[in-house]
């Protein structure tokens, strides 16, 4: 399963899914296993989890925007210089 990313004015009204790929869920497997070793309490442990969470979110969101905005960027330049 992927991550939906909505867009700021259309929230819940627009969303593209975004997959994630195999390395991702062998990274998060890694991650999983190393967090579970260590000397957390389970309200640490939540914490922990719930900002890596968070900062995945924040890194696919930004990932998406700055492609999106290339995108729009090269298609500008394209019809700019009139490239078919």
């Amino acid at each position: 399963m992927g991550t939906v990313i909505e867009f700021n004015n259309l929230a819940g009204e627009a969303a593209i899914e975004i997959p994630r790929t195999g390395e991702f869920y062998e990274a998060a497997h890694r991650l999983s296993e190393y967090i579970h070793v260590l000397p957390l309490d389970v309200a640490q442990n939540d914490e922990l989890v719930a900002l890596m969470v968070e900062q995945v979110k924040v890194a696919e969101r930004g990932g998406f925007y700055f492609g999106m905005q290339l995108g729009m960027d090269l298609k500008a330049a394209i019809d700019r210089e009139g490239v078919r």
